[in-house]
């Protein structure tokens, strides 16, 4: 799998289908000169056509993003559980 294909099950499995603008946004704060409000929501759909290359930092935050997910929807899914369980 390239990182094109990466970045392209990624971003609609973190943010749906306007994955683009929310991605651009959210990985803002991987940038590695800082962290900033967003990247350019151009160049990530250059990266996701396959028109620029994706930099090295981006595998890292998508991982560091759907582990996020991954944790955030398990708590909910503990919860719904729980109560299911107190009926």
């Amino acid at each position: 799998m390239t990182r094109r294909d990466i970045l392209n099950q990624a971003g609609p499995a973190l943010y749906g289908p306007a994955w683009k603008n929310e991605l651009a946004r959210a990985l803002g704060a991987y940038h590695p000169d800082g962290p900033r409000e967003h990247i350019d929501n151009r160049l990530l759909r250059r990266w996701a056509a396959g028109d620029r290359p994706i930099p090295d930092w981006i595998l890292p935050a998508l991982l560091s993003m759907l582990e996020s997910q991954h944790a955030a929807n398990a708590a909910v899914r503990a919860a719904i559980a729980a109560e299911m369980g107190e009926c």
